[in-house]
């Protein structure tokens, strides 16, 4: 029962998921498999190490998440608006009516949402691998694969930039009524 309820409440509140914990935890795991030394005070048998683990992850994660989401996202919010708004129109079309058709009229916020959280973290995972990859540690995983990691992340970053713009555009066209203003 308690399994059960924990499992609909992760689902309800996946943007939320998205938005303050795995950025956390994707930055955290990158920077291991760039600087495992970094961490050579956590043991895993301790709960304080791991309690402060968690408050790093949560913390990080959430500072990392509005970083990102007021800076880069805002700066391709611009560019989405000010020059990419007439790209693949019909396509974009198409787009927003099967999001319309898959989610209904009161679904598709949430969706926008959702989709726009999973962007992020997408973001922050290219970004931070980026990063990392260009000074790793001797012998960690960065370093033993960095031409992959640097591919990997260039490619995620590459889709997650083509994304951003759709995304963008169903958020900015969804149909929510117009907000009249007050004379």
């Amino acid at each position: 029962m308690v399994l059960e309820k924990f499992i609909t409440l992760a689902f309800d509140r996946l943007d939320a998921l998205f938005r303050y914990v795995l950025p956390g935890v994707v930055v955290l795991g990158v920077t291991y498999a760039a600087h495992p030394s970094w961490f050579c005070w956590y043991d895993p048998s301790n709960s304080h190490d791991i309690f402060l683990l968690a408050v790093l992850t949560i913390s990080g994660g959430a500072v990392v998440y509005c970083v990102q989401r007021f800076s880069v996202h805002q700066g391709l919010d611009y560019i989405s608006w000010r020059w990419l708004n007439k790209l693949g129109k019909r396509y974009r079309d198409d787009l927003l009516d099967a999001v319309k058709k898959g989610t209904g009229e009161t679904g598709i916020d949430r969706h926008i949402a959702l989709r726009s959280s999973q962007l992020i973290l997408l973001f922050i995972f290219a970004e931070a691998t980026l990063v990392f990859s260009f000074s790793p540690e001797p012998g960690s995983v960065i370093y033993r694969y960095r031409c992959w990691a640097l591919t990997v992340a260039a490619a995620v970053l590459v889709f997650a930039i083509w994304q951003y713009t759709l995304v963008n555009d169903l958020d900015r066209r969804a149909g929510r009524p117009e907000t009249k203003k007050s004379s």
